[in-house]
């Protein structure tokens, strides 16, 4: 099978992605090491540097009655750089979205959100801490 080139970009911004949490993690200690709680943090964090990159990522989240998750779509793959914290061990995860929805933490329904202001709104309601620092306030507060 072809890894396509896409892969290999969302993989290697990824994997950057989650070393960029983890060091956020280690300074902060606010979260749990295995990155419960960040994934809003870290899936706004993704979605800047995909942008950046020249690629179209979607920032989607999925709720059952009790809890919720953050996650990015693009060019056909899911990417979770949080996924450790349902036991997973791959510390990033890209997977085709056919085989991601598999996952009991990628529930339905889905809502995606493409933009900055309809994150701020999904995210009204969200603990200070598990919100990125850009969207805190105008200037990017420390947390």
């Amino acid at each position: 099978m072809k890894i396509d080139q896409n892969f290999t970009r969302i993989r290697k911004i990824a994997s950057n992605t989650r070393q960029w949490a983890e060091e956020l993690q280690r300074t902060h200690q606010i979260w749990d090491s295995d990155l419960a709680c960040m994934c809003g943090i870290a899936s706004y964090e993704l979605f800047k540097r995909l942008k950046k990159a020249g690629l179209s990522p979607t920032i989607c989240f999925a709720e059952n009655s009790y809890e919720g998750h953050a996650f990015i779509r693009c060019q056909g793959y899911t990417i979770d750089v949080t996924a450790t914290q349902f036991g997973i061990k791959d510390k990033t995860v890209v997977m085709a979205n056919r085989d991601a929805e598999a996952y009991k933490w990628f529930w339905v329904p889905i809502e995606k959100i493409k933009t900055k202001t309809g994150l701020l709104k999904k995210l009204a309601g969200w603990p200070r801490y598990q919100i990125h620092p850009d969207l805190t306030s105008r200037t990017g507060c420390e947390l």
